[in-house]
């Protein structure tokens, strides 16, 4: 909306940080007290069982994907399909406004139908939505595929590190940092990387990747089960 308004990156950024620090002066009240997180000593690092480095993996996959939608989807409609710079941010705005609402009925779904069903449909949805997207070249199927992407990501990183928790074979506190350090390398390295891939088939051509690891999702979703049994 400021972007088709015409408001400038300065003064929109500054609107949004006083904004978000009103917010959090109110909030961080809320928050809970510093001895919830406390926990037993225990090992620093440990070998990862099977299940976990499997859980690390579907990690690494999809947060690599939302580290790329991040920093990559205006670029794709504003650079490759030409759209103004107000569609352009409606990409990244399709694929929160989903992976929000996927949130919120996330807990439903994975208690009603299981983490491997779910986490296997999100992964099939994010990358036959996502890839249909690309594939049509235009930019209503873009958001589209977006929203597709988002909406599919949504219950996938949670179920990893539930399952993680849940492991008989490693202290849970051990068990969900290992797996979320997974996931934010990939969140790290995918922009990146989508950037280099980019230099050489194009921006188009590189987001494919995003496909294919959504795609590796389903295929490992079995191991948010796994984890649970340790």
């Amino acid at each position: 909306v400021a972007a088709s308004a015409g408001v400038g990156v300065s003064e929109h950024l500054l609107g949004i940080g006083a904004s978000m620090a009103v917010v959090v002066a109110f909030a961080y009240r809320r928050l809970l007290p510093a001895r919830t997180d406390a926990s037993a000593t225990g090992p620093a690092f440990a070998r990862p069982t099977r299940a976990l480095a499997g859980l690390g993996m579907i990690a690494f996959c999809v947060l690599l994907g939302e580290g790329a939608m991040a920093d990559w989807s205006a670029v794709y409609l504003r650079g490759t399909l030409g759209t103004d710079a107000g569609f352009a941010a409606l990409g990244y705005a399709a694929f929160s406004v989903a992976m929000a609402a996927g949130r919120f009925a996330g807990d439903r779904l994975l208690f009603r139908f299981g983490p491997r069903t779910v986490v296997r449909v999100g992964g099939l949805l994010a990358a036959v939505g996502f890839g249909g997207g690309l594939l049509l070249d235009d930019p209503v199927a873009a958001l589209a595929g977006f929203a597709c992407a988002g909406a599919g990501f949504a219950t996938v990183f949670p179920a990893a590190l539930s399952a993680a928790g849940r492991t008989g074979a490693m202290p849970s506190g051990p068990a969900v940092a290992a797996v979320s350090t997974s996931g934010y390398l990939g969140f790290l390295v995918g922009p990146p990387t989508i950037g280099f891939a980019a230099d050489h088939v194009g921006l188009g051509g590189a987001l494919y990747l995003i496909v294919a690891l959504s795609a590796a999702v389903a295929v490992l979703a079995g191991t948010t089960e796994a984890g649970g049994k340790g």
